[in-house]
């Protein structure tokens, strides 16, 4: 397999001391780290573990608690200001590649979607100005998704944008990966690897759930063997489970 990330999401429940010990006594050393720069506390923890880790490669996931693509025009300036700073940090560090949570919830009013692509558009150039490579994560569960899987492919072909599948939304939606994935695949730079039961979106071991990830991993080896993989699992879900996974994936 070609790079393996663990997103610090398990460690989101856990102090700084705990999470550097998580990191350092596995030898995790590709980590994808999280972003919240209106959190204070967060990007204190974030500014810490990224001077005292020994990293070998590093990803980062945009803000997403604080972050909305659909918000209102008085406040737009904020969520660019903090996509700004997103890509300063990544840029700074040697990310990899930097996440853009397209959405989490929808407003009242579904927004024109040519205006919210000027919007993806203007971050992913801030990005490219900066020589970073953001990625354009499918989000959204059910009601609260704000691209299907047509539109979302129909978005990422459009612009040709740079893609991170996300695993586990796809199979809450009950999306067709084969389609996805064969139709994207030059543009697919990694994945978010987690299960669960088809329904909700519960970040579980890739072996606890209804996707078949021995099935998934075929298909991406076939048809995206460079892309990039990262265990983004919950914080409930048990350490133990993620190291499993490290070991099978091996």
């Amino acid at each position: 397999m070609n790079n393996i990330y663990v997103s610090d999401l398990i460690c989101v429940n856990n102090n700084l001391d705990e999470t550097k010990k998580f990191f350092r006594e596995n030898s995790i050393k590709k980590i994808e780290f999280f972003i919240e720069n209106q959190d204070i506390e967060h990007s204190k923890k974030l500014k810490n573990l990224l001077l005292n880790l020994d990293i070998e490669s590093v990803s980062f996931h945009a803000s997403y608690r604080y972050f909305r693509l659909t918000c209102a025009d008085e406040k737009w300036d904020i969520m660019e200001n903090d996509f700004k700073n997103s890509i300063e940090i990544c840029k700074k560090y040697n990310g990899d590649f930097l996440v853009l949570h397209t959405n989490e919830s929808l407003p009242d009013k579904i927004m024109d979607k040519t205006y919210l692509e000027k919007r993806i558009q203007k971050l992913v150039e801030l990005g490219r100005e900066r020589e970073i490579k953001v990625a354009i994560e499918n989000v959204g569960i059910g009601k609260n998704m704000l691209y299907n899987q047509d539109e979302y492919i129909d978005l990422i072909k459009k612009y040709n944008f740079y893609a991170l599948i996300d695993i586990g939304h796809a199979i809450a939606n009950n999306w067709n990966l084969n389609k996805i994935i064969s139709e994207l695949k030059e543009n697919i730079i990694a994945y978010h690897f987690h299960n669960n039961d088809g329904i909700k979106d519960l970040h579980n071991s890739i072996y606890d759930g209804v996707a078949n990830y021995n099935e998934i991993l075929s298909l991406i080896v076939e048809n995206t063997p460079n892309a990039n993989i990262v265990l983004e699992y919950s914080a409930i879900t048990p350490k133990e489970k993620l190291l499993e996974t490290l070991i099978r994936l091996k």
